[in-house]
């Protein structure tokens, strides 16, 4: 969700956090994983997005049907529910198995872990986002520096 001022705009995605997907899905998630470890590497890095804030919340069945349906403003349905940084844990194998935010939370984890881990490509991804060697990594660390040279 992105939020200005005086509205919302909601972006659809086709995945599912689950264990419940078919190969498709199961592919889509592990790479969903993989941009969100990219996502946190320049999340984490302030001088790379400085206005850039993240949260994400476990909405009841009730609410997700509401953000689904459009007839609910998305700001005022996630207002009151906490924030928990569950997209932060996911992918890093430290934090996934400290937490436990929904049932089959560690398993899920755990199996795209060793997901990523078996395959060489998404592994040598993985490696290249924990060095900071990713190519975007690199070019969002170039253009922040090109950004302060103009300034």
């Amino acid at each position: 969700m992105k939020q200005w001022a005086d509205k919302d705009l909601v972006i659809r995605t086709p995945y599912v956090v689950s264990e419940d997907t078919g190969g498709g899905g199961r592919s889509s998630l592990r790479n969903l994983t993989q941009v969100w470890h990219l996502l946190y590497q320049v999340y984490s890095e302030c001088d790379l997005a400085p206005d850039l804030a993240i949260t994400s919340h476990i909405a009841s069945e009730r609410t997700y049907r509401q953000l689904q349906d459009g007839w609910h403003n998305p700001s005022a349905l996630l207002h009151d529910l906490p924030s928990q940084p569950w997209w932060e844990d996911i992918w890093d194998s430290n934090e996934f198995a400290r937490s436990n935010y929904w049932p089959g939370w560690k398993k899920l984890c755990t199996d795209l872990y060793e997901e990523i881990s078996d395959s060489k490509s998404a592994s040598n991804i993985r490696e290249s986002i924990e060095s900071g060697e990713h190519p975007l990594l690199k070019e969002i660390e170039n253009a922040a520096l090109l950004g302060k040279l103009d300034t």
